[in-house]
């Protein structure tokens, strides 16, 4: 990821002409006007190729917040905050790993948030760090199907009388098999 610069954005396409025309249009202005910061993922092989990009802007007008957020803003009407504005990448690039990731917004109580920064400095972790661990524990947690559909399965499975033959002759006439020549 690097800062958009003179790069041609001529050929970016993501699919959403919003994303597109924004990009193409207005990314280099509002960066100009301080309005917003674009980063751009190239590779280094390609460094004319844009794949994607992203916008984050700093501040946000206090009478789009929810209701109970809007009650702690008191008199300020902009409230500073890093917001990911857009993320778009090409149509070419979708569904590709790329290192472009996605960005989860949790809104905590300051006690909460006080209480994950204590934990994670305790474990000398970032913050970002200790909440992608604690995601991933979660997840992993998470059975991956219903376990009572699973024995379900294998109960009915069970019932049925599956033929079935001596190992050892198996295992002899696949030997003799080989001696013979016949399997070749």
């Amino acid at each position: 990821m690097t800062p958009l610069g003179q790069e041609d954005r001529a050929a970016f396409q993501c699919g959403e002409p919003e994303l597109d025309s924004y990009f193409r249009e207005r990314a280099s202005r509002d960066m100009k006007e301080n309005l917003s910061a674009v980063f751009i993922l190239v590779r280094e092989a390609e460094p004319d190729v844009i794949i994607g990009y992203y916008m984050l802007s700093q501040q946000v007008d206090a009478a789009e917040l929810p209701d109970e957020l809007k009650k702690q803003t008191g008199k300020y009407k902009r409230i500073g905050v890093t917001l990911l504005g857009r993320l778009a990448v090409t149509n070419e690039h979708k569904g590709k790993r790329l290192l472009m990731s996605k960005r989860l917004q949790v809104i905590l109580k300051d006690p909460e948030y006080r209480e994950i920064q204590r934990v994670a400095r305790s474990r000398h972790m970032s913050l970002a760090e200790w909440v992608r661990q604690a995601l991933d524990s979660a997840r992993r947690q998470e059975p991956l199907g219903s376990l009572s559909k699973k024995l379900e399965v294998i109960r009915r499975a069970v019932e049925h009388d599956y033929p079935a033959r001596d190992v050892d002759s198996m295992l002899a006439e696949i030997e003799s098999g080989y001696g013979s020549g016949a399997l070749s």
